[in-house]
């Protein structure tokens, strides 16, 4: 059946007569208009009364239909909350590794500065500093291997033996004693 006819016929059987053709010359002009492929005067009612209609008819299944929706809407704002909140935990997080790498990076940048001026205990203390920080900073444990093997090439800017660099030092390279301090003489 064509909609326009259909659209015809439904409002002949509307349950309110102010819905319905007001006499039988409207109906026949309508149906005249149909014939003569002319828009119709009648309506299709819209999908907010067709909505209204079928929760009259089907009351269950529209309470029905209405949870499961907000059940889902809910479950949706819930799971995105959640996400929202790990994302922030996660920025946090990361916020607080780079500032923390970033006091890494600054006592190796010192570190690096004290060797250049020839300062081997500054230097020292700024390697250890780091590695308290961080005990598996890979450049901190280099500049200490670096600084350890420039300390014995010139005897005279050696630590004392059981200095903080060599507890440090020992601890990052998972040893429970401290090396004993050898001057190229010794060896």
């Amino acid at each position: 059946m064509p909609s326009e006819l259909e659209t015809i016929c439904l409002k002949c059987l509307e349950k309110s007569a102010a819905a319905r053709y007001d006499t039988a010359r409207s109906l026949a002009e309508d149906l005249t208009r149909y014939l003569d492929d002319v828009p119709i005067i009648a309506k299709r009612s819209g999908a907010v009364r067709r909505v209204i209609k079928f929760v009259k008819r089907r009351k269950t299944t529209a309470i029905t239909v209405v949870a499961a929706v907000m059940l889902s809407v809910a479950g949706a704002l819930a799971l995105s909350f959640r996400h929202a909140s790990r994302l922030a935990t996660q920025r946090e997080k990361i916020a607080v590794a780079d500032a923390h790498q970033g006091q890494v990076d600054r006592w190796v940048s010192v570190g690096n500065d004290l060797i250049l001026r020839d300062d081997w205990q500054g230097a020292s203390d700024a390697f250890s500093n780091a590695l308290e920080l961080d005990s598996s900073s890979v450049e901190a444990l280099a500049n200490f291997a670096r600084l350890k093997k420039e300390w014995y090439t010139d005897i005279s800017h050696l630590p004392p033996p059981r200095s903080k660099f060599y507890r440090i030092f020992a601890r990052s390279q998972n040893r429970t004693t401290i090396p004993p301090i050898m001057s190229p003489f010794e060896r």
